[in-house]
């Protein structure tokens, strides 16, 4: 499988050419009724030789929809960016999504929290997939299969040794 990757210059380039468009649709006083126009805007707004396949292009990852009034946005815009922008940094930067996980809180003395869990992930790297701490809380995060077994040695390493 070919993982195409865009160069981050061009997805920004390509970022604010979509942010612009955008903003011509939301806030211009008359309405687009084709590509070719607003592909001429883009152009007029520093944006180099925009065509009309880029405007669609740009309008269908949007989710820019034409209607009677002209085109409009199918939903919010910071919505359609965010999502855009979501699926740009999950495609380059993704390890894994682990669909079902168990977690469980750990309660610690004041202030050990952060400390306690790096040495957690550094013992049981192949066991715990994350920790959320506080000064106090470790909320440890592990695969289903792997909880009680890791749950178990946790408490008995958490015991004092017997002389």
């Amino acid at each position: 499988m070919t993982n195409k990757k865009t160069p981050i210059t061009g997805n920004q380039d390509k970022f604010k050419r979509q942010t612009k468009l955008l903003n011509i649709i939301e806030t211009s006083k008359e309405s687009y009724y084709d590509q070719e126009s607003l592909a001429l805007e883009l152009n007029r707004a520093g944006f180099g030789s925009v065509n009309q396949a880029v405007v669609s292009r740009d309008m269908k990852e949007l989710g820019i929809v034409k209607d009677k009034d002209g085109y409009r946005l199918s939903e919010p815009s910071s919505r359609s960016l965010a999502r855009k922008e979501l699926a740009e940094q999950l495609q380059r930067r993704k390890e894994n999504i682990y669909p079902s996980i168990s977690t469980f809180l750990i309660k610690i003395k004041h202030g050990y929290a952060q400390n306690i869990a790096t040495l957690l992930k550094e013992v049981y790297s192949d066991e715990i997939l994350g920790t959320i701490c506080n000064d106090d809380s470790i909320l440890v995060m592990t695969k289903e299969e792997l909880k009680e077994n890791l749950l178990r040695r946790l408490e008995k390493l958490s015991q004092p040794e017997s002389e």
